[in-house]
């Protein structure tokens, strides 16, 4: 089973610092990639599909396993597969660059079919640099050479005037979208067909016109579509999303009190707690429970939960505390 070491810092940074999420600190087997399959998710009422939820430095990132068909259906995955020459979906999780951005080894590989989010935790809005993208092979092969169901792009002659283009969308903490960024992660269009490309390097895209944000959204869109909608694969690879905070409520680290800690079952509050919603995450950033609590709940029972450490937050109202829990 791959086990994630993703260091979590919802309200362990320093909010007003710059950073870049690198995806470095999950930890994977060389060539090799999580995408869920391990069903280390939370299944949902009928086992159909199981759901995890990652946190990298206050970002949001989602998955999904259907586990009635097995297959990645939603969301995220991680990869530090160099393999740039794998065609077909057995390359859906390769970089087309072949690795991670600036020679790093880990990225993230969505299929943004309708769409894929990257959202902040808390309601905090952030202003958001740069974030680099490039095709996968999936994707990327398909354009370049056709496939059982998408066409050989440029066509027979090289003359046909074919696209995939990627818009990125932030939204303010109302829901309101911002602004539009659009990137041609190919392009056929032009009259000298030696000019017509598919994204092979990482590529930095400039964030800033977006402004202060609360979530990135992710699209696709082709020239080549069908009865179905389009039928350009519809990957994407990320990696170094670079990003401030700009806002934030209230964190107050350490600042809830449990016991016993190390805990085995019943984990009880020292804390005075009028309501709120508890979180607990282990330490890969996955959230492993998530509980509305009141007045009237003065313990939890953890017994469910794998030996190890973990970090609980309480948000209450926007205002956070957090301690670190270890489970015996």
């Amino acid at each position: 089973m791959k086990k994630f070491y993703t260091l979590i810092a919802i309200a362990f940074a320093n909010f007003s610092n710059a950073q870049t999420v690198d995806f470095e600190s999950v930890t994977l087997a060389p060539n090799s990639a999580y995408d869920g399959s391990d069903l280390s998710g939370t299944p949902n009422s009928d086992t159909t599909a199981y759901d995890s939820t990652f946190v990298f430095s206050g970002l949001v990132m989602t998955n999904q396993w259907n586990s009635q068909y097995g297959y990645f259906s939603d969301g995220w995955a991680f990869s530090n597969k160099t393999d740039d020459t794998t065609p077909s979906l057995p390359g859906a999780y390769n970089s087309y660059a072949g690795g991670g951005a600036n020679g790093s080894d880990n990225y993230a590989i969505a299929y943004i079919s309708p769409g894929k989010e990257i959202q902040l935790e808390n309601n905090a809005t952030a202003t958001f640099g740069s974030i680099s993208v490039t095709n996968n092979n999936y994707a990327a092969y398909s354009m370049l050479n056709g496939d059982n169901v998408a066409k050989k792009f440029g066509g027979v002659t090289g003359d046909d005037e074919d696209w995939f283009l990627l818009d990125i969308i932030g939204y303010d903490a109302a829901g309101n979208s911002v602004d539009t960024i659009k990137f041609y992660l190919a392009d056929y269009r032009f009259n000298d067909n030696a000019q017509d490309y598919i994204i092979k390097d990482w590529t930095s895209i400039d964030l800033t016109s977006f402004g202060e944000i609360n979530k990135i959204r992710f699209e696709q869109s082709s020239s080549d579509n069908g009865n179905f909608g389009m039928n350009t694969p519809s990957y994407l690879a990320i990696d170094n999303i670079n990003f401030g905070f700009t806002s934030v409520k209230e964190v107050n680290t350490n600042n809830l009190s449990v016991y016993p800690n190390p805990a085995s079952s019943i984990l009880s509050f020292s804390t005075v707690i009028d309501s709120g919603t508890l979180y607990i995450y282990s330490l890969s950033g996955q959230k492993v429970v998530e509980r509305e609590i009141s007045s009237s709940l003065s313990s939890i029972n953890v017994s469910e939960l794998s030996t190890g450490v973990y970090t609980l937050l309480l948000n209450q109202n926007g205002n956070i505390s957090t301690t670190r829990l270890i489970k015996q």
